[in-house]
């Protein structure tokens, strides 16, 4: 069963407090969408939120999409945006999750940015 150990009911527990602090923090006013309503020193409030909303993903995708407008993390060169030397080449890229499954699209990814950081030419 999914949170069975305390350890990882307590990792999950500071995890939601970190990003619940997070968000209510100044920078995040202006894009927040929500409202949090979520206590974040109040243990059994968490936990309730945790067993309550907490699922598994199977291809997560799309965390930090690649593309030209200021709210894309990665450059189309996959270059991570104010972070020199440093270039993400999976699936968080995507700029929305694929219908099937991730595998051949990483793959095609993987073998394009390989060409970008060995400096090929475009085909």
């Amino acid at each position: 069963m999914y949170l069975s150990e305390p350890d990882d009911m307590r990792l999950t527990k500071e995890l939601i407090r970190r990003n619940v602090d997070i968000l209510l923090s100044g920078p995040f006013n202006d894009i927040c969408l929500t409202d949090v309503q979520l206590n974040s020193n109040d243990e059994v409030e968490i936990e309730t939120y945790i067993r309550r909303q907490g699922t598994t993903i199977w291809h997560p995708t799309s965390t930090c999409r690649m593309g030209m407008d200021e709210q894309a993390v990665v450059t189309p060169d996959l270059r991570v945006r104010g972070i020199e030397r440093l270039r993400v080449c999976d699936a968080s890229v995507m700029p929305s999750i694929v219908s099937g499954n991730t595998n051949a699209p990483v793959i095609m990814m993987a073998e394009k940015g390989a060409d970008i950081i060995r400096g090929a030419k475009p085909v």
